[in-house]
């Protein structure tokens, strides 16, 4: 039988996702505001003001895991020692950098706007390590691997250059979306690459001697009801940005502009929901397996 879906996690999954979006666009932002040489058009300034918004939905969703939500301000007691801590204290100075850096962008502030976005980016990833450090423990061999922490950086990177890819409009010519390209390439790739490395590890772990230790019950990556998720998250999040990039990357290519143009919401509401499946699975099939 598939577990219930409250076994998915869903909390911990659209946080991780949240906070990514949100480093992902402080990324596009401060790259394109780089570019704008401190001149902003309307439609950057939106992404910009986005990003404190996102980072305070994700540290909400996360709340929703602990039992004593109001408690939650103790794990600064065990900074050093504990890395949950380590991630609460890292998105905590995350959340105030993305906040003076989407004020600066709200009042239309240019001065100190790129080194805050720089500094907030720095914090972003540095939150979305952390946030993979939790997870990459000895007592958990399926997290314990490198695919993890690469699926966390690689949908980051996507979100950044899908962004600018997908919103041509974001923008100021044709010649500056390469950057993007490239990052939405890079994205999708280490996505489909951890894909197949979670996969290739949920099979190593059903053999030898510890595999009894290691696999209870169903196998929920491998079992016939979850294959087809699986695939799609490979599909929308591996594929399908990779095959966007390259159609896009030749400015003379026409009929690429022109029908990513006209679809670019439904392709990047698609390929989100793709990598919020995927770290959807990611849970099911980390809290399936029994610990040490």
């Amino acid at each position: 039988m598939p577990r219930r879906a409250s076994d998915l996690e869903w909390s911990l999954t659209l946080f991780t996702m949240t906070m990514q979006l949100a480093c992902g666009l402080a990324m596009a932002a401060t790259l394109l505001d780089l570019g704008m040489r401190r001149s902003a058009s309307e439609p950057v300034r939106y992404l910009g003001v986005a990003v404190f918004p996102l980072v305070a939905i994700g540290v909400l969703l996360s709340l929703f895991h602990l039992g004593h939500p109001f408690a939650a301000w103790k794990s600064f007691l065990n900074f050093g020692r504990s890395r949950l801590s380590l991630e609460i204290v890292v998105t905590t100075i995350f959340a105030l950098s993305s906040l003076f850096y989407s004020a600066l962008w709200l009042m239309g502030i240019a001065r100190f706007r790129l080194a805050l976005g720089t500094g907030t980016v720095l914090l972003g990833l540095a939150t979305v390590l952390a946030s993979a450090a939790i997870y990459t423990v000895r007592t958990q061999p399926f997290w314990n691997s490198g695919w993890l922490p690469m699926s966390f950086l690689g949908t980051t990177l996507l979100f950044a250059g899908l962004v600018p890819t997908t919103f041509r409009g974001l923008l100021p010519d044709d010649t500056s979306a390469r950057p993007f390209l490239g990052a939405t390439m890079v994205g999708g790739l280490s996505l489909l690459v951890s894909a197949i490395w979670m996969f290739r590890r949920f099979c190593r772990l059903g053999q030898g001697r510890l595999a009894s230790a290691h696999l209870q019950g169903e196998r929920p990556v491998l079992s016939p009801w979850s294959i087809v998720p699986f695939g799609f998250y490979v599909l929308l999040t591996g594929i399908l940005p990779s095959a966007i990039a390259l159609a896009l990357w030749s400015t003379a290519n026409d009929w690429a502009n022109l029908l990513f143009a006209r679809f670019s919401l439904p392709t990047f509401v698609l390929i989100s929901l793709g990598a919020v499946v995927g770290r959807a699975l990611t849970y099911l099939a980390g809290t399936s397996l029994s610990r040490f």
